[in-house]
């Protein structure tokens, strides 16, 4: 096993032996690996797993492979298909660009990072990953991803003890998305998920997960929707209706302890959880016809 440093000025590929201290290929067993600084290509390659912990270095990766654990700052070019994790940490930032027609297969998992992808046309994440409190979406207060692109595959993310978890684009039907206020959170800690296109999110939301501990509440922000003004709910399925006719449908599943009301804000609609029933929110009233 080598612990090899990324020092690049070569052809800057991550197969070049040359553009690593000490010399050498990165092999299956080495590590840690550390990629701190500079431009690293992966093309075709698999880098296996390293850590960012300096300034803002570019990894390209073209039909590669690869795992990040960031510490610090990091972005991230996908072109091709590319089988990806990465892992922003407390305080970090890391971007990820999809080029068009490419797709990245994997996920993340935000442990009070921030995580930004932005995806440019026919470009998607294909999520196939279980959700389990560590893996697979944002863990813990502070942490916040945005994901400005379309969501595929069959898998689940979640967002947990007072985390927000964006969605830009579309979602599929085989995406499940847990959102809880417990695990690690505290009084106030709202867990948040808004989806900024209801109409092109196709997935299934668990409101309350049951983790244990402190609940500070969940939340679900449907962006637009202006005419809303009543629901349903019946076998996990959210009506919203303006006018008398359905202008948005969710699949929700509650597993809340009070229930949630469904509230109108300006420029949206809210879905929140009843964390004091002598207390409730005034929420829209249920639709009638």
């Amino acid at each position: 096993m080598v612990a090899r440093t990324w020092i690049g000025g070569g052809n800057n590929k991550a197969d070049n032996p040359n553009d690593w201290s000490p010399t050498g290929v990165p092999q299956p067993t080495d590590g840690p690996l550390f990629v701190n600084q500079g431009t690293m290509n992966v093309d075709s390659f698999n880098i296996g797993f390293f850590e960012v912990q300096g300034d803002n270095p570019t990894i390209n990766l073209h039909n590669g492979s690869a795992t990040a654990i960031v510490f610090t700052e990091a972005t991230f070019n996908l072109k091709g298909d590319d089988t990806f994790g990465v892992e922003p940490l407390g305080g970090s930032n890391a971007t990820v660009n999809l080029a068009a027609n490419s797709h990245w297969i994997g996920g993340f998992s935000d442990f009070g990072g921030t995580l930004t992808v932005n995806g440019a046309n026919k470009s998607s994440i294909v999520n196939n990953t279980p959700a389990n409190q560590g893996s697979g979406g944002l863990n813990g207060a502070g942490s916040i991803a945005f994901l400005n692109a379309n969501v595929e595959g069959n898998g689940q993310l979640v967002a947990f003890g007072g985390s927000k978890l964006e969605f830009g684009q579309a979602v599929g039907s085989g995406q499940v998305i847990s959102v809880d206020g417990r695990g690690t959170g505290v009084p106030g800690s709202v867990s948040v998920i808004q989806i900024d296109e209801p109409n092109l999110f196709a997935g299934q939301v668990n409101l309350g997960a049951h983790l244990g501990g402190v609940d500070g509440g969940e939340g679900i922000d449907l962006i637009g929707l202006a005419n809303a003004d009543s629901y349903t709910y019946q076998n996990d399925l959210l009506s919203i209706f303006g006018g008398g006719k359905v202008i948005d449908m969710l699949r929700l599943h509650d597993s809340t302890q009070f229930g949630f009301a469904v509230e109108k804000a300006a420029g949206s609609v809210n879905i929140v959880t009843i964390t004091d029933p002598t207390n409730p929110p005034v929420g829209l009233p249920l639709h009638v016809g």
